[in-house]
């Protein structure tokens, strides 16, 4: 007869869990960035859409888009999800273009930036630093 340990399978289950929400105040994010910019988001949208594949696949996907202000200046953050790829590359400018989804602003919801990222190219380049929340 096999018998399956529990102490292994109790470890998996921890090591798996969900981290611990991060609070955030306000609900928004905060960053600022290694030249001392400060953008304060006021809006979250989540546009999902499907679209055919360079493999011939539907695929979903995503684009996250956080709108702001740095200084007077209204800015969106954005990274796309893409199937298939590393990790989220970051995109902040001053003009936002169109997704193919519809947008629906929300003024709080769960987001994770990461402690850290990097804005590659443009005006708004360099190191990205959420500072309003605490573990």
């Amino acid at each position: 007869m096999f018998r399956t340990p529990v102490l292994p399978l109790a470890a998996l289950a921890l090591m798996t869990a969900a981290a611990p929400a991060t609070a955030c105040n306000p609900a928004m994010p905060v960053i600022r960035s290694d030249k001392g910019l400060v953008f304060t988001a006021d809006a979250f949208a989540h546009p999902v859409w499907r679209q055919r594949a360079s493999d011939g696949r539907m695929r979903s996907y995503g684009r996250q888009i956080w709108r702001g202000r740095i200084g007077a200046r209204t800015t969106y953050l954005t990274f796309d999800e893409i199937p298939g790829t590393s990790g989220p590359n970051h995109h902040l400018a001053y003009r936002l273009d169109s997704p193919p989804a519809p947008l629906r602003w929300e003024r709080a919801g769960r987001w994770d930036l990461g402690e850290s990222f990097i804005v590659r190219g443009g005006p708004l380049d360099g190191v990205w630093s959420v500072t309003n929340c605490t573990p």
